[in-house]
């Protein structure tokens, strides 16, 4: 009960800080935006739209999304990552991002039983073998829903993490895939102590083959990143 009060309390109060001091994204603030993901909450099984809020990130590039318990889902995408798709155009980009954070809460990432869960698997000496899997787990799970939203079987979607809002429309896909997939020892040590996979690792796994394997409509059975996943590419 205790967790439970406190989750409610940190997200109810995340929820009214992006009220209060983002944009609520709607049909008629940021259109472009709110129609792509009211498209892909639709693709995804969604009966309600949840909330998309536009935040300043101070040049971060990220995107997240949770849950205030017993309230609403929600998410939130920073400034400086819709800036980088928007002013290249780039729609495809902008898919795979929402539909990632789509993906964490049509997969019960953001439920508070599930954070109760990864929150154990944390405790000191487990998170080697459960906690940081289990975060890579779901990262890996939302990361090939938002690449088969967007029709994405390369990869490219991703290399605004790498190389920022300006740069990734630049670089050499075949030349990264070459020097920097599975990148030696410290590179595996890094992923394996981490809750985020590496980019290469993701990229290993949305391949073209998974992308015609995957359905936006059965996802629930297609899902291929499993916890066992998770830690095989540690």
């Amino acid at each position: 009960m205790g967790f439970f009060l406190l989750m409610l309390y940190q997200i109810g109060k995340m929820y009214g800080e992006n009220r209060a001091n983002g944009v609520l994204l709607t049909k008629k603030q940021y259109p472009v935006v709110y129609e792509v993901f009211e498209d892909l909450a639709k693709r995804t099984g969604f009966k309600e739209v949840p909330d998309l809020f536009l935040i300043n990130g101070n040049g971060t590039i990220n995107a997240y999304a949770t849950c205030v318990p017993g309230y609403r889902d929600f998410a939130a995408v920073y400034s400086d990552l819709i800036d980088g798709c928007l002013k290249n155009n780039d729609l495809k980009t902008l898919k795979m991002v929402l539909g990632h954070e789509l993906g964490h809460i049509r997969y019960n990432h953001v439920k508070w039983w599930y954070n109760l869960f990864v929150f154990i698997g944390n405790f000191p000496g487990a998170n080697f073998i459960l906690g940081n899997p289990l975060s890579r787990s779901r990262e890996y799970s939302a990361d090939q829903l938002g690449a088969a939203l967007a029709d994405d079987s390369t990869g490219e979607c991703l290399m605004i993490l790498a190389a920022g809002k300006r740069a990734y429309k630049d670089i050499n896909l075949e030349e990264y895939e070459q020097h920097q997939f599975r990148s030696g020892f410290w590179a595996t040590l890094s992923n394996a102590l981490s809750t985020i996979p590496s980019l290469p690792d993701v990229l290993a796994l949305s391949n073209k083959s998974d992308m015609a394997e995957f359905s936006s409509q059965d996802f629930g059975k297609k899902v291929k990143n499993s916890l066992f996943e998770a830690i095989l590419f540690i």
